[in-house]
Protein backbone atom coordinates (compact mmCIF):
# COMPACT_ATOMS: atom_id res chain seq x y z
CA UNK A 1 0.00 0.00 0.00
CA UNK A 2 2.95 2.29 0.39
CA UNK A 3 3.79 2.10 -3.18
CA UNK A 4 0.45 3.68 -4.29
CA UNK A 5 0.24 6.32 -1.44
CA UNK A 6 3.61 7.97 -2.50
CA UNK A 7 2.55 9.16 -5.84
CA UNK A 8 -0.34 10.70 -4.44
CA UNK A 9 1.46 12.07 -1.68
CA UNK A 10 4.00 13.70 -4.28
CA UNK A 11 1.32 14.84 -6.15
CA UNK A 12 -0.70 16.60 -3.47
CA UNK A 13 2.65 18.46 -2.16
CA UNK A 14 3.23 19.68 -5.63
CA UNK A 15 -0.40 20.87 -6.09
CA UNK A 16 -0.04 22.77 -2.81
CA UNK A 17 3.07 24.06 -3.84
CA UNK A 18 2.07 25.38 -7.49
CA UNK A 19 -1.06 26.47 -5.44
CA UNK A 20 0.46 28.98 -2.88
CA UNK A 21 3.27 30.17 -5.59
CA UNK A 22 0.62 30.74 -8.73
CA UNK A 23 -2.25 32.90 -8.09
CA UNK A 24 0.39 35.49 -6.91
CA UNK A 25 2.07 35.11 -9.64
CA UNK A 26 0.00 35.75 -13.00
CA UNK A 27 -1.99 37.74 -11.47
CA UNK A 28 1.22 40.09 -11.96
CA UNK A 29 1.79 38.15 -15.55
CA UNK A 30 -0.93 37.36 -17.63
CA UNK A 31 -1.02 41.46 -18.81
CA UNK A 32 2.33 41.62 -19.34
CA UNK A 33 1.37 38.39 -21.75
CA UNK A 34 -0.77 39.81 -23.56
CA UNK A 35 1.40 42.13 -24.34
CA UNK A 36 4.54 41.29 -24.63
CA UNK A 37 2.95 38.79 -27.48
CA UNK A 38 1.67 42.57 -29.03
CA UNK A 39 3.50 43.26 -32.32
CA UNK A 40 1.65 46.41 -33.59
CA UNK A 41 1.28 50.07 -31.58
CA UNK A 42 -1.63 51.74 -30.56
CA UNK A 43 -3.71 48.38 -29.88
CA UNK A 44 -3.80 46.48 -26.07
CA UNK A 45 -2.72 43.04 -27.63
CA UNK A 46 -1.57 42.32 -31.30
CA UNK A 47 -3.37 38.93 -31.07
CA UNK A 48 -6.68 41.28 -29.96
CA UNK A 49 -5.81 43.77 -32.80
CA UNK A 50 -5.37 41.04 -35.60
CA UNK A 51 -7.53 37.96 -34.61
CA UNK A 52 -6.89 36.09 -37.53
CA UNK A 53 -3.08 35.69 -36.99
CA UNK A 54 -2.37 32.69 -34.94
CA UNK A 55 -0.48 31.95 -31.64
CA UNK A 56 1.43 28.96 -31.47
CA UNK A 57 2.33 27.17 -28.32
CA UNK A 58 6.00 25.31 -28.12
CA UNK A 59 6.98 22.72 -25.18
CA UNK A 60 9.32 19.64 -24.55
CA UNK A 61 8.52 16.24 -25.39
CA UNK A 62 7.71 15.23 -21.62
CA UNK A 63 5.30 18.13 -21.64
CA UNK A 64 3.37 18.28 -24.58
CA UNK A 65 0.13 18.78 -23.34
CA UNK A 66 1.15 21.88 -22.20
CA UNK A 67 1.54 23.45 -25.55
CA UNK A 68 -2.11 21.10 -27.05
CA UNK A 69 -3.85 22.53 -23.99
CA UNK A 70 -2.69 26.03 -24.09
CA UNK A 71 -3.41 26.29 -27.78
CA UNK A 72 -6.93 24.68 -27.20
CA UNK A 73 -7.55 27.68 -24.80
CA UNK A 74 -6.85 30.25 -27.49
CA UNK A 75 -9.04 28.80 -30.35
CA UNK A 76 -12.05 27.91 -27.52
CA UNK A 77 -12.44 31.38 -25.21
CA UNK A 78 -11.37 34.00 -27.77
CA UNK A 79 -11.61 32.46 -30.98
CA UNK A 80 -7.69 32.90 -31.80
CA UNK A 81 -5.84 30.13 -34.37
CA UNK A 82 -3.45 28.39 -32.48
CA UNK A 83 -1.46 25.63 -32.83
CA UNK A 84 0.90 23.37 -30.37
CA UNK A 85 3.82 21.48 -31.08
CA UNK A 86 7.26 19.71 -29.47
CA UNK A 87 10.32 22.00 -29.35
CA UNK A 88 11.89 19.21 -31.80
CA UNK A 89 9.64 18.82 -33.93
CA UNK A 90 9.15 22.64 -33.96
CA UNK A 91 12.71 22.91 -35.79
CA UNK A 92 11.69 20.95 -38.40
CA UNK A 93 8.15 21.72 -39.35
CA UNK A 94 6.65 24.54 -37.86
CA UNK A 95 9.60 26.98 -38.38
CA UNK A 96 8.77 27.98 -41.59
CA UNK A 97 5.58 29.58 -40.16
CA UNK A 98 7.90 32.40 -38.45
CA UNK A 99 8.83 33.08 -42.60
CA UNK A 100 5.65 35.46 -42.11
CA UNK A 101 5.26 37.46 -39.17
CA UNK A 102 4.02 38.31 -36.82
CA UNK A 103 4.81 35.15 -35.37
CA UNK A 104 3.75 34.73 -31.77
CA UNK A 105 4.70 31.79 -29.46
CA UNK A 106 4.52 30.80 -25.53
CA UNK A 107 7.95 28.61 -25.47
CA UNK A 108 7.83 25.96 -22.32
CA UNK A 109 10.99 26.10 -21.68
CA UNK A 110 13.05 22.68 -20.87
CA UNK A 111 14.06 21.42 -24.05
CA UNK A 112 17.44 20.52 -25.39
CA UNK A 113 15.99 22.76 -28.48
CA UNK A 114 15.49 25.72 -26.46
CA UNK A 115 18.43 27.79 -27.73
CA UNK A 116 17.91 26.62 -31.72
CA UNK A 117 14.33 28.09 -31.57
CA UNK A 118 15.23 31.08 -30.24
CA UNK A 119 17.83 31.81 -32.25
CA UNK A 120 15.53 31.22 -35.30
CA UNK A 121 13.05 33.46 -33.26
CA UNK A 122 15.68 36.55 -33.04
CA UNK A 123 16.64 36.04 -36.93
CA UNK A 124 12.96 36.15 -37.64
CA UNK A 125 12.11 39.34 -35.05
CA UNK A 126 9.37 37.01 -33.62
CA UNK A 127 7.69 37.75 -30.63
CA UNK A 128 8.17 34.03 -27.94
CA UNK A 129 6.77 34.35 -24.34
CA UNK A 130 9.49 32.02 -22.18
CA UNK A 131 7.43 29.91 -19.71
CA UNK A 132 9.87 28.41 -17.35
CA UNK A 133 13.69 29.08 -17.40
CA UNK A 134 14.63 31.97 -18.63
CA UNK A 135 15.62 32.11 -22.77
CA UNK A 136 17.73 34.51 -23.79
CA UNK A 137 15.93 36.75 -26.59
CA UNK A 138 11.88 36.29 -25.06
CA UNK A 139 9.75 39.26 -25.30
CA UNK A 140 8.46 38.42 -21.37
CA UNK A 141 10.01 34.98 -19.22
CA UNK A 142 7.31 34.11 -16.88
CA UNK A 143 9.17 31.88 -14.01
CA UNK A 144 7.76 28.71 -13.58
CA UNK A 145 9.32 26.67 -10.72
CA UNK A 146 11.94 24.01 -12.10
CA UNK A 147 10.07 20.91 -11.29
CA UNK A 148 8.60 18.76 -13.44
CA UNK A 149 5.22 18.02 -11.45
CA UNK A 150 5.11 21.43 -10.50
CA UNK A 151 5.33 22.88 -14.47
CA UNK A 152 2.99 20.47 -15.77
CA UNK A 153 0.14 21.52 -12.92
CA UNK A 154 0.36 25.40 -13.22
CA UNK A 155 2.36 26.29 -16.71
CA UNK A 156 -0.74 25.91 -18.73
CA UNK A 157 -2.54 28.79 -16.28
CA UNK A 158 -0.17 31.23 -18.34
CA UNK A 159 -2.24 30.71 -22.02
CA UNK A 160 -5.63 29.61 -19.94
CA UNK A 161 -5.31 33.36 -18.20
CA UNK A 162 -4.52 35.51 -21.55
CA UNK A 163 -6.94 33.71 -23.36
CA UNK A 164 -9.56 34.73 -20.82
CA UNK A 165 -8.24 38.16 -20.68
CA UNK A 166 -8.25 38.91 -24.38
CA UNK A 167 -11.76 37.11 -24.60
CA UNK A 168 -13.19 39.34 -21.85
CA UNK A 169 -11.58 42.51 -23.68
CA UNK A 170 -13.48 41.36 -26.79
CA UNK A 171 -16.87 41.15 -25.01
Amino acid sequence: MRENSEPSVALALSASAAKRWAMPVFSLVVPKVVNSLDSSSGCDSAIACDPRGPVYAIAPYERLSSALQSALMFREAPRIAADGCETGDWLHVDLYLTKFPPYRALLFTGSRYDGEVMTWARERASSIVAVGRTAEGAVLHVPVPDDPLVAVLVETMVAELAASELWRRRL
